[in-house]
């Protein structure tokens, strides 16, 4: 009876452990916690310290609808509940969140308290609204009380890919909308970063390496397996959460042993296709779709050389461990294929049609064969998916998971793209894109309790708290600006152009232009065959992803303001070298401490480097006065700086705050637009205008990009390079006068002629200096040149 009775016993206590009880309405308080204090806000589930009451209540929304939405929802263990314990029936505790002044480099950390087993936040004031900041750091909370990964160093460097699917998941996913609508909160815009996802392929698939690691990048394959889109059994919305709770204790293994557990379909199956579906940006994550289709002719894929049919893989691009080659063909009919390699591999064709349809080829015994039909376009994708699963340490990758896939391809009926299409614009942008250092964001700990992973080395600290941190900002080195051959003057003949200090009201709905939707595909189609400077120095990408996000809101505005009357690879260089020369970096601070003689000879290179100096140094001290250190979070506030008019406030709004409240509009998509006769207007405003009063919103935010990089690579001023592409009749035809040519275009539309006028004047290794009949108010209105 008594071992009848333990048994019961043991049983019940089994089911304590893994039967969720029902929690409270409200969570109890803790300031233990952490530290508390006396400023705070209360949420049933959150507690907010140290925060202004707009950073607190925007805290609390975002944080009670990702609570509403992962724990409630979906099923992940409560914040609520103590990680010394497996039971879940309480007691509940509130988690607390720190609004602080300053973090190093960090905008946010996840740190646990040993005693109570209850984790709390800290994040930037500033920050606190971002739900890129704090949900992520809200998912390495999650992680950690869903217990099983900690201590386990082969799980150190997926906390964060694991910490980004959960900030996008909570930002975009329809399983998170009604959640976010209960608290107020819009759909956000993904944090995908295909240019190193697609790009970047073929290294391991979550790579820790210092430097040139993807741990922040790699978790679209979490998307894939909760949107799955391939119907595999045990994947799904509880999928990635499961991959914890089948994580076998105290192993060590890494993650994709877990998922072997939580699925019977073998994990290369399941990466191959993943890869596969990459290579169409078609995982099932609407947004990254998108995203595919309006950055994929940015995206390096030149993975394999050779011709006539006969290609390998280069070897620095060699597929890694569960890595993969996505490369584009071009063919149709049937094409077949047959690969050669020293290793195991799995290989699809990814095929997608006009309309977006996609489907899948797999290979058998290294052969392949698909029929094209008219319109479709397909690509080969090739994975190192080795028979059996290696253990492996992300942040040390051992030899054999670091071992490139070396292959062989005979192709029929198709050709591979050994490289991307350059032009001298392209090649200009990789020349000058070589001497910048991308930042990544590194995590101080991701594993340990209470040590940190010890590939990290963190300073000592004097907490005995274990902390989870990101968003930390790597110094990068200076980069030398070209030599300036010359300088150019403006046409004197042409008046700056005044415009509106405040923003306009919302243009009143017209029907749009016949055929645009044709047109449009079609110029993503032509943009796909090249990078263009914007792709990779246009000033959405310039700031540092490592930075506190009101460092990065900073640089983005500084880079907006310096791009007016100056060329994107210029801009990058001057952006890098304030990083680089400033005391700190290229912070507000920074530049509130250094004098404007002294800014100015940071930024000699680019156009009307004086001016901006000037402006930059006005508008630093208005942020600090009148906007609490950050950049203002609304047009009309944008506005009212200096040198900041609507085409930067609109673009300012879109990137830094990921609010796309209008069109962007500078002179390329003024011109093309114009030139497509989808309107006829006389200044980018009222191209703005015209735009919004029927270009779908949704498009809103891609059309600045596309349109710039297209003016910048295809349909150029003069020569425009679009061919047959575009159909006469989809496009009403503009005469253009050519004054004189030279090097920057200028142009002005008037009713149905545009006018290009070059400037002419040049001088040898001098600044020109440009009188003006009135004292300038808007960078922009610095001429009517590319900016």
């Amino acid at each position: 009876m008594a071992r009848l009775l333990s048994f019961v016993i043991a049983i019940a206590c089994c089911a304590c452990a893994v039967v969720a009880q029902t929690p409270p309405a409200i969570f109890e308080a803790n300031p233990g916690i952490g530290g508390g204090g006396s400023q705070f806000k209360d949420s049933p589930h959150f507690r907010v310290y140290g925060a202004s009451d707009s950073q607190a209540d925007a805290a609390i929304k975002e944080l009670e609808a990702a609570y509403n939405c992962l724990v409630e929802t979906i099923g992940w263990r409560s914040s609520g509940l103590s990680y010394n314990t497996a039971s879940n029936a309480g007691p509940y505790y509130k988690m607390n969140i720190y609004g602080v002044s300053s973090l190093g480099s960090a905008a946010g950390q996840m740190f646990s308290d040993a005693r109570s087993g209850m984790s709390y936040l800290k994040v930037l004031k500033g920050s606190l609204p971002d739900p890129k900041v704090t949900v992520h750091e809200y998912g390495h909370a999650l992680t950690y009380h869903e217990r099983l990964w900690v201590d386990q160093t082969r799980t150190g460097a997926w906390w964060e890919t694991l910490a980004q699917y959960i900030a996008d998941l909570y930002m975009t996913s329809p399983a998170c909308e009604k959640s976010r609508a209960k608290f107020g909160q819009k759909e956000g815009r993904t944090i995908v970063d295909l240019i190193r996802v697609i790009g970047g392929s073929y290294q391991v698939i979550v790579d820790g390496s210092a430097a040139t690691g993807n741990q922040y990048q790699a978790w679209p394959f979490f998307a894939y397996l909760t949107y799955n889109p391939d119907n595999y059994p045990g994947l799904g919305q509880t999928a990635v959460r499961d991959m914890i709770r089948k994580y076998k204790p105290k192993s060590n293994d890494d993650p994709l042993f877990a998922l072997a557990r939580v699925t019977t379909t073998p994990v290369q199956t399941i990466v191959g296709r993943y890869w596969a579906r990459m290579a169409n940006g078609d995982i099932g994550h609407k947004q990254i779709k998108e995203v595919f289709m309006s950055t994929r002719g940015r995206l390096n894929q030149a993975n394999v050389e050779g011709s006539s049919g006969s290609y390998k893989g280069k070897a620095a691009r060699q597929p890694r461990y569960m890595g993969a080659n996505i490369i584009p063909l071009k063919g149709s009919g049937a094409i077949t294929a047959k690969i050669t390699a020293d290793m195991a591999f799995t290989a699809t064709f990814a095929v997608r049609g006009q309309g977006g349809a996609t489907r899948y080829v797999d290979f058998e015994n290294g052969n392949g064969k698909v029929s094209l039909a008219p319109g479709e376009e397909a690509s080969l994708v090739v994975v190192n998916t080795p028979k059996n699963l290696i253990p492996y340490d992300a942040f040390k990758i051992p030899t054999e998971a670091n071992r490139g896939l070396s292959y062989q391809v005979q192709l029929t009926g198709a050709t591979a793209s050994p490289a991307m299409r350059t032009s001298r614009i392209s090649r200009d942008t990789t020349r000058v894109a070589s001497t910048i250092t991308t930042t990544t964001r590194v995590t101080r700990s991701s594993t340990a309790r209470p040590a940190a992973a010890p590939s990290l080395k963190p300073p000592p600290s004097t907490s005995s708290d274990d902390d989870l941190s990101s968003l930390h900002e790597p110094s990068s080195p200076s980069a030398s600006p070209p030599p300036r051959k010359r300088k150019r003057a403006p046409p004197s003949k042409l008046p700056a152009v005044k415009k509106s200090r405040t923003s306009s009201p919302p243009s009143t709905p017209t029907a749009p232009p016949p055929h645009w939707e044709e047109v449009y595909k079609l110029t993503q189609a032509m943009r796909a065959t090249t990078i263009a400077p914007v792709d990779t120095m246009g000033c959405a990408v310039l700031a540092d992803r490592a930075a506190p996000v009101e460092v990065q809101r900073y640089q983005t505005l500084t880079s907006l303001m310096l791009s007016s009357q100056t060329k994107d690879t210029v801009t990058a260089v001057a952006i890098q070298t304030l990083k680089s020369s400033l005391p700190g970096g290229l912070t507000l601070e920074s530049v509130l401490a250094t004098p404007e003689t002294r800014i100015d000879e940071l930024i000699c290179k680019v156009g009307f480097h004086a001016t901006k100096a000037k402006y930059i140094k006005a508008t630093a001290v208005l942020l600090r006065d009148r906007w609490g250190g950050d950049i203002p979070p609304t047009i009309e506030g944008l506005i009212s700086l200096p040198g900041v008019g609507p085409k930067m406030a609109y673009l300012c709004m879109s990137a830094a705050w990921g609010r796309d409240e209008g069109v962007g509009v500078d002179v390329h998509v003024h011109r093309i637009t114009n030139r497509w006769g989808w309107h006829r207007t006389r200044t980018p405003e009222e191209t703005r205008k015209a735009l919004q009063a029927w270009l779908p919103r949704e498009k809103w935010h891609e059309i600045n990009a596309l349109l710039v990089g297209f003016g910048q690579t295809v349909c150029l001023p003069v020569g425009p390079r679009c061919g047959g592409w575009v159909k006469k009749e989809r496009i009403k035809k503009e005469k253009v006068e050519v004054v004189k040519e030279e090097d920057e275009d200028e142009e002005v539309v008037t009713g149905r002629r545009t006018v290009l006028r070059r400037a002419v004047a040049v001088k040898e290794e001098k600044d020109v200096k440009v009188k003006t009949e009135e004292e300038l108010e808007d960078i922009e209105d610095i001429g009517l040149g590319r900016s």
